[in-house]
């Protein structure tokens, strides 16, 4: 077996995730269009202090490489995680003046429960207006995925996941702001 010690992920990796199988994924660059490569690999160890050549310690994990080498593959993974929202953080979201429930975001998509009387549809266009910081945006998006939950007089909700449609670089950016300072109050909380 042979390692592979690469930088610690974003969001991080847990000691609950030890032993399992996991892509580990690269971009190659070289060429006209960029290209993600990948293997698989077994994550073995969380490295707290690795020295850099600077002498820089850093947070690192061990990927375990199998004895048989497998062929390349190109990988189409998300490029943007989601982070999950708290109470208190900054983004609010309305449709049509009715307010959702924001979930989970990312710079690519929002997660958002709402009442079975907002009627959305999959690969529905809708608009809906973003508040991040009392800041306004207004953004069109596709809907990618709905979960209903069984009927519930008391929380009749249903949960929509939806992409942006050509999202302004503004929009992108406040957002990719967000979910880094979302994390960081995770991690500071201890619920990653």
């Amino acid at each position: 077996m042979r390692g592979l010690v690469i930088s610690q992920s974003t969001p991080r990796l847990t000691p609950r995730l030890l032993g399992r199988r996991m892509d580990v994924t690269f971009l190659d660059k070289k060429t006209k269009s960029v290209v993600r490569w990948g293997f698989q690999a077994t994550f073995s160890k969380i490295l707290t202090d690795f020295k850099l050549q600077s002498g820089e310690g850093v947070s690192a994990v061990v990927m375990t490489l199998p004895d048989v080498s497998a062929a390349e593959a190109t990988y189409d993974l998300r490029m943007f995680y989601r982070v999950k929202a708290l109470p208190n953080c900054g983004i609010h979201l309305c449709m049509a003046e009715t307010p959702l429930q924001l979930i989970d975001f990312s710079a690519a998509g929002l997660r958002f429960n709402h009442g079975r009387d907002l009627d959305l549809k999959i690969t529905q266009t809708v608009s809906l207006r973003l508040f991040i910081d009392g800041v306004a945006h207004d953004a069109e998006v596709r809907v990618v995925r709905q979960v209903t939950p069984p009927y519930d007089q008391k929380k009749p909700m249903v949960c929509s996941c939806v992409e942006f449609i050509n999202p302004s670089g503004r929009l992108t950016n406040r957002l990719t702001k967000k979910a880094l300072e979302v994390e960081r109050r995770h991690l500071s909380r201890g619920l990653l």
